[in-house]
């Protein structure tokens, strides 16, 4: 999983760049989004969802449900043999 390196070195790569205004982390391990954004006072912010709900986009101006980011995917646990 490339996650940690996400939540770190591209998080800070993203927040340095003025042109962006917010990213989101979707987990692909379970049903888990984080949203960033940056207001009008260049102040980031950060909300995370899990399980069900939705994550507000607010340089999309757009809600985003889980189910609707997750449709089609099947999770496994941790604990369990992948099977094919």
């Amino acid at each position: 999983s490339t996650m940690a390196v996400d939540q770190r070195e591209k998080l800070i790569a993203y927040q340095a760049m003025p042109s962006v205004r917010g990213c989101l982390l979707i987990h692909q391990d379970q049903a888990r989004v984080a949203s960033y954004w940056r207001d009008e006072h260049d102040v980031w912010w950060e909300l995370s969802v899990s399980d069900e709900g939705s994550v507000h986009v607010p340089c999309l101006n757009v809600d985003l449900s889980l189910d609707h980011i997750y449709r089609g995917v099947r999770f496994t646990c941790m604990d369990e043999p992948a099977t094919s």
